[in-house]
C-alpha cells in the first residue's frame, strides 16, 4: 500500500505556543506521527518566526519544511500573505493538507484540504469584536468562502459545530465533531519536594484559587477579579492566581484593576509556565475558576478534572459539553451567582470531594490518541471520496 503524503500546517506551534491552538497542534502531532505508519507526514512552519524550545523535536524531524517569504512582504498585510500562501500550497505535491487553526489562511483554500475550526469567538460575540457591521458581514463572508472549500471540517466540540452551521451557513454533512484530548501525565503525582518547590517560587503559602488563560475580555477575568476582592473580604486567607502571558496588552489592564481595587497582596499574575510547573499549582488548588463568555472546547477546567481539582465554571458556550457533571456552573454575567458557586466550592467538603470524583471519572473520556485515531480514520475517509 503506497503511503498518503499529508501535510499539516505546524504554525500555531509559532503564533500560539502556549494557548489552545498550539496545545492541539502539538499533541496531535505526537500522536499522529505515531499512529500514522499508513501516511507520509510532512510538517510546515513559517521560517521567517521562532519555535519555543519545547516543540524544538517537530522542527529537527525529516519531514519538517518552509518556504521562506521574500523580504518585500515581511511587513507587507495579512492579506498579501494569504495568497502568496495560496501560491506556496498549489506548488506543493501531496494527498492531503491538514490546516490545524485558523491562521492567516488564504481566501480559498488549496484541493484536498481539512481544516480544525476551534472556534468562530469573534462572530458569536460580535459586538466585542466588531464597531461596523459591514466589516462583520466581511469576515463571515470571508470565512463561510474559506470552509466551503474544504473537504471536511473538524469541529473540536459539538458547540463549534453549531456555530459554523448557524453562522456560516455550512453544509453539516462536511462537519466532524472530534473532541480535543487530555495528555496523561496530567493526573502524574509529585513529591512533597517538587511541590514545595514550587510553591515557594511564587511566594504561595495559603489556600489559593486558580485560573490559566488569557485575559482578553471574552475571558472575563474582569468579572472573576471583582467577585474576588468580596470573597477575599470573608475569606481572609485565600489568594488569586492567575498564570497568563505578561506581555499581553489585556494582562496589564487586569494587573491596573487589581491595583485599583487594592487586592495586590491577594491576587499573584504569574506568567505562562511549563506542564510540570501547571500540573502542581493545579494539583494544589482550591478550586480551579474558568469564568470565560466563550470557548471553543475548554482545556483548562478538563486538565483541573484530570488533576484532581473541583471546578467551578461558566456555563457559556462548549463548557456544559465538555465538563458534564464535573463542575458547578454559574452564569458569567452574573458576579453573584459567580461568587455563590465559588463560596459553595469553598465550605462544601462533601460537595468538592463529589466534583474531583466526577472530575477525574469525566477527564477519562477524552485522549490525544482518541482524537488522532478519529483525525487519521478522517483522513481515509477524504482519500476514499
Amino acid at each position: 500500500m503506497n503511503k498518503k503524503k499529508i501535510v499539516i500546517d505546524a504554525r500555531p506551534l509559532q503564533h500560539s505556543p502556549h494557548r489552545g491552538l498550539g496545545r492541539y497542534t502539538s499533541n496531535l502531532l505526537d500522536n499522529l506521527l505515531t499512529l500514522g505508519q499508513n501516511n507520509d507526514f510532512q510538517l510546515y512552519f513559517d521560517p521567517n518566526f521562532s519555535i519555543d524550545p519545547q516543540f524544538k523535536r517537530f522542527t529537527e524531524a525529516p519531514h519538517t519544511f518552509g518556504v521562506k517569504q521574500p523580504f518585500f512582504m515581511k511587513n507587507d498585510s495579512i492579506l498579501y500573505y494569504r495568497y502568496w500562501l495560496k501560491k506556496q500550497f498549489s506548488k506543493l505535491n501531496y494527498d492531503l493538507i491538514h490546516f490545524t487553526a485558523q491562521i492567516h489562511l488564504p481566501p480559498t483554500l488549496p484541493k484536498n484540504s481539512i481544516i480544525t475550526v476551534h472556534d468562530l469567538i469573534n462572530f458569536a460575540l460580535k459586538n466585542m469584536f466588531y464597531k461596523i457591521n459591514f466589516a462583520y458581514q466581511a469576515d463571515v463572508k470571508y470565512t463561510r468562502n474559506m470552509l466551503n472549500g474544504a473537504q471536511k471540517i473538524i469541529a473540536i466540540s459539538e458547540n463549534t459545530k453549531k456555530d459554523i452551521i448557524n453562522i456560516l451557513g455550512i453544509d453539516e454533512q462536511k462537519i466532524k465533531v472530534i473532541h480535543q484530548g487530555i495528555e496523561e501525565h496530567f493526573s502524574n503525582e509529585y513529591s512533597k519536594e517538587e511541590t514545595a518547590a514550587v510553591l515557594n517560587k511564587y511566594k504561595i503559602k495559603q489556600d489559593y484559587l486558580l485560573y490559566y488563560g488569557g485575559c482578553e475580555s471574552r475571558k472575563n477575568v474582569s468579572r472573576l477579579i471583582e467577585v474576588f476582592s468580596q470573597l477575599a473580604k470573608e475569606f481572609i486567607h485565600l489568594k488569586l492566581v492567575i498564570i497568563t502571558n505578561l506581555n499581553d496588552p489585556p494582562t496589564h489592564k487586569i494587573q491596573e484593576e487589581v491595583k485599583e481595587l487594592a487586592i495586590e497582596n491577594k491576587v499573584s499574575i504569574i506568567g505562562q509556565v511549563y506542564d510540570k510547573v501547571l500540573k502542581i499549582l493545579l494539583k494544589n488548588a482550591k478550586l480551579f475558576i474558568m469564568p470565560s463568555l466563550y470557548e471553543g472546547f475548554g482545556l483548562p477546567p478538563l486538565e483541573a478534572n484530570a488533576c484532581g481539582t473541583p471546578v467551578i465554571s461558566s456555563n457559556a458556550s462548549s463548557l456544559p459539553e465538555v465538563l458534564g457533571d464535573a463542575a458547578l456552573f454559574f452564569d458569567p454575567l452574573d458576579k453573584k451567582q459567580m461568587y455563590d458557586q465559588i463560596k459553595l466550592g469553598l465550605t462544601n467538603d462533601h460537595l468538592r470531594r463529589e466534583l474531583i470524583t466526577r472530575g477525574i471519572k469525566n477527564a477519562q473520556r477524552f485522549s490525544w490518541k482518541k482524537c488522532a485515531e478519529k483525525t487519521v480514520a478522517l483522513y481515509e475517509n477524504c482519500y476514499n471520496i
